[in-house]
């Protein structure tokens, strides 16, 4: 039997929104704008200034997306980074050494240079991150320990541990370099918008259980975006009902992930997607009627 992916219309509204996300980072200071680069999830902290900001692992992924990750690592390992580290690291440490000696890589994968970065630290490359920024090029960093709870009895004393670092240093210092209080209302805001795109997401999620399978984990992958680009926008909200409509409309009309008939086997993906790989990874398995769904 040849099998098809039967890819989701959904899906083909990420982009304009990606594409508009990262335009207006690579022309915030042309309009004199404040930009922060941010770890882990506390990207929620300069958008609530009003500052132009991306998630770090984000650009990883958007640069595999667009092709132009082969040449930033290239200009990282000129650089000095070891390619043995980790990608996402050496991706911005790339860009900025290109920017520096006017290496040549795709414009759409240059970024300002940050005022500050906001580095929770999830896993060691985000030390990485705050070290060579400052280091090399002289970035104030506002570094956050956000320690794992492994027991239900830490999650009290380690969430007033956040709370401390943010509301002594993170939050203080952006009223520094804004001029201005920071503002708690925009930050609510940005929380009830969040809540509401990730109770979407989570609706969705739950037709990974459907018989066969209306989406594959590839299309969540791209269905990541709403989430940590466009925080505190009403699109993620728009883009997940779209998202969660067709897939109930899929589930309705039994149209599955894999043509003729869906899948004949189900496979869990291991680690992180391989964002430049995505299609070449989709069309492997799905020859053999195998779809990732988790």
């Amino acid at each position: 039997m040849k099998y098809e992916i039967n890819r989701l219309k959904t899906t083909k509204e990420i982009r304009p929104l990606v594409d508009r996300h990262w335009s207006e980072l690579r022309t915030a200071k042309e309009r004199g704008e404040i930009v922060g680069w941010a770890s882990g999830p506390t990207f929620i902290f300069p958008y609530a200034m009003e500052m132009k900001c991306h998630f770090m692992a984000g650009y990883a992924a958007y640069c595999g997306g667009i092709g132009a990750a082969d040449d930033v690592l290239r200009a990282a390992e000129l650089a000095g980074e070891l390619p043995d580290t980790c990608s996402y690291h050496r991706l911005h440490m790339g860009m900025a050494e290109a920017v520096r000696k006017e290496l040549p890589i795709k414009k759409e994968a240059i970024l300002p240079i940050p005022d500050v970065m906001i580095a929770g630290r999830y896993c060691t490359e985000m030390s990485h991150y705050a070290e060579s920024l400052y280091r090399r090029l002289g970035v104030r960093v506002l570094p956050i320990e956000l320690p794992i709870p492994f027991e239900k009895e830490d999650i009290e004393r380690l969430g007033e541990y956040v709370i401390d670092q943010t509301m002594e240093t993170v939050i203080p210092t952006l009223e520094e370099i804004c001029g201005k209080p920071f503002d708690y209302e925009r930050m609510g805001e940005i929380l009830e918008v969040l809540k509401k795109t990730a109770l979407l997401r989570n609706e969705c999620w739950e037709f990974f259980k459907k018989k066969p399978s209306p989406w594959s984990l590839w299309d969540y992958g791209v269905s990541i975006a709403p989430v940590f680009y466009m925080m505190g926008k009403p699109e993620s909200i728009t883009y997940y009902k779209h998202l969660r409509d067709e897939l109930r409309e899929r589930t309705e009309k039994g149209i599955p992930a894999i043509l003729p008939d869906g899948e004949k086997y189900r496979i869990y993906w291991d680690g992180w997607l391989p964002w430049a790989f995505l299609g070449r990874f989709i069309r492997k398995f799905i020859q053999y009627g195998a779809l990732p769904i988790c």
